[in-house]
């Protein structure tokens, strides 16, 4: 017999895991090291056009980390991007919900990054892969405490879907 109230403790199990979007040119590392985060959400891409179509499906995360270095065209804006700031102003548009944007790149004094960080003063951050270990280790901390925080608000939720359900 099919329950409401199982399925949406199901919907809201889903909804407490941690979601990443990786858009880096070779994602593979990092992408590996978050690996060890079991049961999480880890997307990565190589392009800016790729996270844009994933950014535009799912606009919901927890955490965007681009690169800075690319080199590919992104046809309903028809001009180049050839860095992460394509993808870090696409992300603050309208619909889309990320809790943590970051630039993650060797480049540590290019200007574009410091244009960026002034633009969304507090909004967007920058890591340097000399810190990659430390950016690692505080997406594992998330990986903790995200869910019950997430689980914290949507247990209000769940009482009252099953009210509702029981109502029915």
């Amino acid at each position: 017999m099919f329950c409401i109230g199982n399925f949406y403790r199901l919907l809201l199990q889903a909804a407490l895991l941690m979601r990443i979007l990786l858009v880096q040119k070779d994602p593979s590392f990092l992408e590996w090291q978050l690996g060890e985060i079991e049961g999480h959400d880890i997307i990565a891409v190589k392009t800016p056009i790729e996270a844009f179509s994933v950014l535009e499906n799912q606009p919901t995360w927890d955490a965007l980390v681009t690169g800075l270095c690319f080199s590919s065209i992104i046809p309903q804006r028809n001009h180049v991007a050839e860095t992460g700031i394509d993808v870090i102003r696409y992300s603050f548009g309208e619909g889309i919900s990320i809790s943590r944007r970051i630039i993650y790149t060797c480049l540590d004094h290019d200007p574009s990054i410091l244009r960026i960080l002034s633009e969304y003063a507090g909004r967007v951050e920058f890591w340097s892969k000399s810190d990659t270990f430390e950016l690692i280790r505080q997406f594992k901390r998330m990986a903790t405490i995200v869910p019950l925080v997430k689980s914290h608000i949507e247990r209000k939720s769940l009482a009252n879907v099953q009210m509702i359900a029981q109502a029915l």
